[in-house]
C-alpha cells in the first residue's frame, strides 16, 4: 500500500481550482499558504464525470479536506471512502440556503448535506453563522471549527475619496442568490442622481439569471449607467475596488462573503478586522489538524 506522510493534506475540489469565485479563492489561498509553511498539499480536481480512482489511490488514513460542493456533487464516491480516509468538509455555505430553491428542494438539500456531514471527522466553516447551520444538522459542536478568511492588506494608503459617491461597484457572479435584479430595481428609484454601476462577475454560471438581469436593465432604461463587465482576473478586480467610491452587495445570503475580505485592497476601513492570509492560514491549519485527529463519528 502507498505510504502516507503524516503532514500531507489532500485538497479535493469540484472542477478546476483556479475558478474565479469566493469559495475557490479561499481554497487557493489556503493551499498556497500551507505550501508556503512547508506543508505538503496535493490537490485533486474532480470533474463532473470523475470516477473513484483518485480517491481510491490515496493511502489509508490520509488527511483529506473536501470542498462542500465536491462533497455534494460526488457524494457516492466520498461516502465510500469515509471510513478509510480522514475526511474533513470545508463548507462555505449551506446548500439548502441557496436562493430560488423550492421548499421541497431545500429540504432535500438539507437532508443530503446533513447525511454527508455526519460521515466526516469534522467540518470547517468560514463564519459562525455557517457553523450554526451545520450544527443544526445534528453535527457535534466539537467537530466544527470556524476559520474566517484572510485579506490582502493594501501596500499603500488608498487615494482620498471625492465628496460625492458616483462610481458604484458590485463584485458577484450573476446567480439568483446575489440579488442583482433587486439592485437594479433599487437604483432605478434614484436615477435622478449622478451614479454609475460596474458589475464584475461571471455571466456564464447561470445564463438564465444573466439574461434576466440584462432584460431588466434594458426595460428600465439604465443601459448607459450599468455595465455588466463579466468575469475579470484578480488584478482587474483589485483596480476596480480602488476606482470605486462605494461597494454594494445585495446578496440574499452569504456563508461569509469573500468579497468583503477583498475590500481591504482598496479601503482604509473595510476588512481591517480580518487577519492577513498568513495568520488566516495558521488558524485554518490548527483547526484542520484538531478535527482531523478526532475519531470517526458514530
Amino acid at each position: 500500500m502507498t505510504r502516507r506522510s503524516d503532514d500531507e493534506i489532500v485538497f479535493v475540489v469540484p472542477g478546476r481550482l483556479d475558478q474565479l469565485t469566493g469559495g475557490y479563492l479561499f481554497d487557493r489561498r489556503i493551499v498556497e499558504g500551507l505550501r508556503a509553511r512547508g506543508r505538503a498539499v496535493r490537490v485533486i480536481e474532480l470533474s463532473a464525470q470523475a470516477d473513484g480512482a483518485p480517491l481510491a489511490a490515496l493511502a489509508e488514513d490520509t488527511k483529506t479536506v473536501v470542498d462542500g460542493l465536491a462533497l455534494a456533487d460526488h457524494a457516492r464516491l466520498l461516502v465510500g471512502q469515509a471510513r478509510r480516509l480522514r475526511l474533513i468538509a470545508f463548507v462555505h455555505g449551506p446548500l439548502a440556503q441557496e436562493t430560488g430553491l423550492s421548499p421541497a428542494a431545500a429540504k432535500r438539500a438539507a437532508e443530503l448535506e446533513a447525511g454527508l456531514l455526519s460521515r466526516v471527522r469534522g467540518v470547517l466553516c468560514p463564519s459562525r453563522r455557517t457553523a450554526a447551520a451545520v450544527e443544526s444538522y445534528g453535527i457535534s459542536r466539537e467537530r466544527i471549527a470556524v476559520v474566517p478568511p484572510g485579506t490582502a492588506k493594501p501596500a499603500r494608503p488608498p487615494r482620498r475619496r471625492r465628496a460625492s459617491v458616483r462610481a458604484l461597484l458590485c463584485v458577484a457572479n450573476l446567480v439568483p442568490r446575489k440579488g442583482h435584479e433587486l439592485l437594479v430595481e433599487a437604483l432605478a428609484r434614484i436615477r435622478d442622481l449622478d451614479w454609475s454601476l460596474s458589475c464584475v462577475g461571471s455571466l456564464e454560471r447561470d445564463p438564465v439569471t444573466a439574461r434576466a438581469v440584462r432584460r431588466l436593465i434594458r426595460t428600465i432604461g439604465l443601459g448607459r449607467r450599468i455595465t455588466l463587465a463579466g468575469e475579470c482576473p484578480p488584478q482587474s478586480v483589485a483596480r476596480a475596488y480602488r476606482a470605486a467610491d462605494a461597494f454594494v452587495l445585495p446578496s440574499f445570503h452569504e456563508g461569509y462573503g469573500m468579497v468583503y475580505a477583498r475590500l481591504a485592497m482598496g479601503s482604509r476601513a473595510m476588512g481591517l478586522r480580518l487577519p492577513d492570509w498568513t495568520q488566516a492560514t495558521e488558524t485554518w491549519e490548527r483547526a484542520f489538524d484538531r478535527v482531523a485527529a478526532l475519531d470517526p463519528p458514530g
